[in-house]
């Protein structure tokens, strides 16, 4: 996840809503098709909530007092849907994959 909160961090900065918006795809970028992989990989469900806490509140961070909260919500829902995403994806499902992945994705 640092590469996805060094790039989330430098888009708030330099107010780039392009790049904030493509952080949040359901699908990796062009030059590193395994970041979801990764992203996902990097967490639990147990410390997803904590894990993203310091990423947005670390010191050196851009992100608004104001807005840090929903951030939060927004990267633990992010890091959900990646989940069933991929888990869709990998063909180790049942048969209720797409409800889960779309109500992962919707969150």
């Amino acid at each position: 996840m640092d590469t996805i909160f060094r790039i989330f961090h430098h888009a708030l900065y330099t107010r780039d809503g392009t790049v904030l918006r493509t952080l949040l795809a359901p699908i990796p970028p062009t030059g590193d098709p395994l970041l979801l992989q990764r992203v996902d990989k990097d967490s639990t469900v147990y410390d997803i909530q904590s894990d993203i806490t310091q990423y947005i509140k670390a010191p050196q961070t851009t992100v608004p007092k104001e807005q840090r909260n929903a951030w939060i919500d927004i990267y633990v829902a992010y890091w959900k849907a990646i989940g069933e995403i991929l888990r869709a994806e990998s063909g180790n499902h049942r048969n209720d994959w797409a409800i889960k992945v779309y109500e992962a994705w919707k969150e």
